[in-house]
């Protein structure tokens, strides 16, 4: 009976092991999650990309998200042994062997929950045009690689210049060449000129009447006065007194945004042109140009840029309402939202794959006589490994990576509006917190 038992002993070892392989091979969720994390990142970068696409052949935008992704992982087994028992001398001399077929079964499901959004919201927030704030942080400490210059041809849907008693508007399309270089180069053009961005100051103003001490600690009376505001007020007490005791009003910050404004980079000394990255700015002092053609019967307006558009001269907002602002002196700039730069994209495919006349146009830009690159372009072909593509109208259409951006930043640009797709896909402002600040002199 001893080597019976010994053989039971091994074949329940057996299945043991394979029992704790199998858990630990159901356990082990890390490359999972590396997979869902990638995955997710293809299928926004390929709804961008599916979108441009939609534009360029005038059909409607429509957008998906992954919003979760859950799996569930079973194991199961079934250990069958077959162990003869001998009961007399003749089936013990027979009894050798010992007959072992466990199986192990592993199962995994995974749910993904897409989410369709096409709602009102949704589409009122790619409607709206990006804030200051968002364009000051791509020019300014945006890490994506892209410069102003490849920035605001994005950012920008138009140029309005008044002079000589005309008002002179250069749209930025990319259905025509010439219309795409044009625009381009008036922005360039500006941007040699010291166009940047700038935070603007903040100033308190007055909220109401002055109250007494007694007025201020009624919360129905500020309620009142306040009314509804996205800005939470402040209550500061005044210099003056009424009946020898303090008094209060309330006040409101207004401003404390970003605009756009003119200032001047002077030459880097030569003993730092190598070995640190240093800009010295400060103040323009010349006139401003803006050519709006590039013939001869073509105007090339001249304007001057006004002390108040000087970064740091009198630092206020320079919002003329809805998505125009003032960036000099008779030069007005209107800024595009999520949608309109999809839509502008697609207007550049279409240019460039030939689909409105059969004629592809490339829309490549000439830095200098050696040196071109490729705001955005999309191919029909197969990709190359690790390209961003998509299969739209049993056609393959895949984007270039380039990782130094010297010569393509159609990557970073789906980069970008990836980025702006979270930012700009709800139309909703969070209320102003309930709490007034006091503040004493």
């Amino acid at each position: 009976m001893r080597p019976v038992t010994r053989l039971f002993s091994k074949t329940l070892f057996s299945v043991c092991v394979v029992l704790l392989g199998g858990c630990a091979l159901v356990d082990e969720f890390n490359g999972r999650a590396i997979q869902y994390n990638d995955q997710t990142s293809e299928a926004k970068r390929s709804t961008i990309l599916m979108n441009v696409l939609r534009a360029a052949y005038a059909e409607p935008l429509q957008f998906t998200d992954v919003t979760t992704v859950s799996g569930l992982s079973t194991v199961s087994t079934q250990p069958t042994a077959s162990i003869p028992f001998p009961m007399n001398a003749a089936a013990a001399a027979a009894a050798r062997g010992a007959s072992l077929t466990p199986s192990v079964t592993l199962q995994g499901q995974n749910t993904v929950n897409v989410g369709n959004l096409n709602n009102q919201e949704f589409y009122s927030g790619i409607q709206t045009p990006l804030s200051m704030q968002q364009i000051a942080f791509y020019m300014l400490d945006g890490q994506n690689g892209l410069t102003p210059s490849q920035l605001l041809p994005l950012f920008i849907s138009d140029i309005e210049v008044t002079a000589n008693g005309k008002k002179y508007i250069l749209r930025n399309r990319g259905d025509k060449r010439s219309y795409f270089l044009a625009f381009y180069y008036a922005i360039d053009a500006l941007l040699q000129q010291g166009l940047s961005v700038e935070a603007t100051d903040k100033k308190a103003a007055p909220i109401g009447p002055v109250l007494t001490e007694s007025e201020a600690k009624d919360p129905k009376l500020l309620s009142a006065i306040i009314g509804a505001s996205t800005t939470p007020p402040t209550l500061k007490e005044l210099p003056t007194k009424i009946d020898g005791k303090s008094s209060y009003q309330l006040q409101r910050e207004n401003g404390g945004g970003y605009r756009f404004c003119f200032r001047r980079n002077f030459e880097v000394p030569k003993a730092y042109r190598e070995n640190v990255d240093l800009t010295i700015v400060g103040r323009p002092n010349r006139r401003l140009s803006v050519p709006l053609g590039f013939s001869g019967d073509q105007p090339a307006l001249s304007i001057e840029i006004g002390e108040q558009y000087y970064c740091g001269a009198n630092s206020t907002s320079t919002a003329l309402g809805g998505r125009k602002y003032a960036v000099a002196q008779g030069l007005n700039i209107s800024i595009r939202s999520l949608e309109g730069m999809i839509y502008f994209l697609g207007e550049m495919a279409r240019t460039e794959l030939g689909l409105a006349n059969g004629l592809e146009t490339s829309l490549e830009l000439k830095l200098n006589e050696t040196a071109s690159y490729r705001l955005f372009n999309i191919e029909r072909r197969l990709p190359s490994p690790g390209e961003p593509w998509v299969y739209f109208r049993s056609q393959p259409f895949a984007i270039a990576v380039d990782p130094s951006g010297s010569a393509d930043t159609s990557s970073r640009i789906l980069q970008l509006l990836t980025d702006l797709l979270a930012l700009q896909s709800s139309a909703k402002s969070l209320p102003a917190p309930n709490v007034i600040a006091v503040t004493t002199q």
